[in-house]
């Protein structure tokens, strides 16, 4: 906020006029008490008072300079805040911007499991539920070739099992969910490059719009992506803290994840 000294101004102008005013009035006095010699003499004197005079102008420069220094100062943290002020509205626009774009990307989304078609998230949880089945059939078929016990679930592949699964499930609905992962990390990288102090604000705001279903394929996502930038995302910004495990096709696969503070 700027300080106001406009205030003080006119106390120092009549100061200033009063100790004019009493100088003047000392040396009238001294004239008429003296004669005109010692007077010539005391005259001589006020040498001292051009000097005094001239440095109080000086000071007074000086006192001018620094209260117009203070108040630069002022103004430019004000603009700095408006700046600030200005920057993050038009974060908020943006990112507001992207999540209804977001939410129109999802209701795009279709499925069809060949009876029945599905939109939005519905699709979403379908194309979940396909994959939990492919993995079921793949479990069957290995306990039918006696590789593996038939007490053992369809949770103890191999890693390189469980990744091809994935990458040949997320091929197969690639057309229906690349733009949704684009859409999703494009938000995520807005917030991350934003000079906002608190990200993980909006970080929550935008996980708190994703279902159950929606972060179990955020997971495996990021299991069959390339994208190294999405996979650091997902770690930096513990995008899976509230993943349901005892819910997930490949439990032992959260292992592929350096961050397991979610």
């Amino acid at each position: 906020m700027k300080e106001n000294n406009d205030g003080n101004i006119p106390f120092y102008i009549g100061l200033a006029v009063f100790f004019i005013f009493a100088v003047l009035g000392i040396t009238y006095m001294v004239q008429n008490s003296n004669s005109y010699d010692e007077r010539g003499t005391f005259g001589d004197m006020f040498g001292f008072a051009n000097a005094a005079f001239t440095g109080l102008s000086v000071v007074g420069l000086i006192a001018t300079i620094l209260l117009q220094r203070n108040d630069i100062n002022i103004q430019r943290k004000e603009l700095q805040k408006q700046a600030e002020l200005i920057q993050s509205q038009n974060f908020e626009n943006t990112f507001f911007q992207m999540m209804n774009l977001f939410y129109k990307v999802i209701e795009q989304i279709f499925y069809s499991d060949g009876t029945n078609k599905f939109s939005g998230k519905t699709a979403l949880s379908n194309i979940h539920y396909a994959l939990l089945k492919s993995a079921q059939k793949y479990n069957s078929e290995k306990q039918e070739l006696g590789y593996v016990d038939y007490s053992v679930s369809y949770f103890a592949f191999t890693g390189d099992e469980i990744r091809s699964l994935i990458r040949d499930h997320f091929d197969l609905h690639k057309n229906q969910l690349s733009h949704y992962y684009r859409t999703l990390f494009s938000i995520i990288s807005l917030i991350d490059s934003s000079p906002i102090v608190n990200k993980n604000i909006y970080i929550n705001i935008l996980t708190s719009q994703l279902s159950r279903t929606e972060l179990m394929l955020l997971l495996y996502y990021g299991i069959y992506s390339d994208n190294e930038s999405h996979l650091n995302f997902i770690e930096k910004y513990s995008l899976l803290k509230d993943l349901d495990r005892s819910k997930l096709v490949y439990p032992s696969m959260t292992g592929a994840y350096t961050n397991q503070g979610w």
